[in-house]
């Protein structure tokens, strides 16, 4: 049979294709093959855009599109198109482990950094955009601090999860076996209060009141070239996954955001006029 793929490493994950027939393969050292009446009838490897190192899991969504889990990120392969999405796109680390769609249209993925939830409209969105570079998605990241116990590792057993009739989504983790209701977990929607710590323009500090009940407005000398605000925001519950967004109005310069933990810091570089 090795042969017959012209590889040396052993397939090591298959799945059935539900709109050509045959069998998907995904291999230890990397690639997928399309095999089919006693061929190889397509083969795909990191150099057509598959993500890199081995495969993990394939699964076919109902759309008949096969997402590929691997070391290298998750590929999804329709029309003889591939797209990877990575840390590049949004995901918060590269390996994926597996993946599983609930009823209420998300995908989760197992990491090595947390269980991941994405909606299906992302992805989707992400994968038919002309651009993908320009393009990321939101995630939901799950771990520890959320009750699961241990993070998931790639074993010899398959599947690693499945969906029970209830929708609830079960897969094994190195201690036992562990439970997802996707319809029954809380999100906090409310925002926490930002806090601006610094400005800095061009080298100089302006350490005036910038939050709370008694604001003030530094006033910035004209023709600033380098601007540099610090700021954070105040939560209780897990401080620790903060993620900031910020948008610029009314100047067009170039940005760069900084994240480090529950603090972030925007800089904003080339020459403006202060409005106030």
């Amino acid at each position: 049979m090795g042969s017959t793929f012209g590889r040396k490493d052993p397939a090591v994950v298959l799945a059935t294709d539900p709109l050509h027939r045959g069998l998907w393969l995904g291999f230890s050292q990397g690639g997928i093959a399309w095999f089919r009446d006693g061929q190889v009838r397509s083969s795909y490897s990191a150099t057509d855009g598959l993500g890199e190192g081995p495969i993990n899991q394939l699964r076919f969504d109902s759309e008949g599109a096969l997402w590929i889990a691997s070391e290298g990120g998750l590929t999804r392969l329709k029309d003889d198109h591939i797209a990877t999405l990575t840390s590049k796109s949004g995901l918060p680390c590269d390996a994926v482990q597996w993946t599983m769609e609930d009823d209420a249209q998300s995908v989760w993925l197992m990491m090595p950094c947390g269980l991941v939830r994405v909606a299906r409209s992302e992805l989707d969105t992400w994968a038919n955009a002309p651009n993908k570079t320009q393009r990321t998605i939101h995630t939901t990241i799950f771990d520890n601090s959320d009750g699961l116990r241990s993070l998931a590792v790639v074993g010899d057993y398959t599947p690693r999860g499945a969906k029970s009739k209830d929708g609830k989504l079960w897969f094994m983790s190195p201690d036992g076996i562990s439970v997802v209701d996707p319809q029954q977990i809380p999100f906090n929607q409310l925002p926490p209060p930002v806090h601006i710590e610094k400005v800095v323009a061009d080298r100089k500090e302006y350490r005036e009141t910038l939050s709370g009940e008694t604001q003030s407005k530094p006033h910035l000398p004209p023709l600033v070239r380098e601007l540099e605000i610090d700021y954070t925001a105040l939560s209780l519950v897990a401080p620790e996954k903060i993620l900031f967004r910020y948008k610029k109005a009314g100047i067009k310069i170039g940005r760069t955001l900084a994240l480090a933990g529950k603090r972030s810091t925007a800089t904003f570089l080339r020459a403006i006029t202060p409005s106030a």
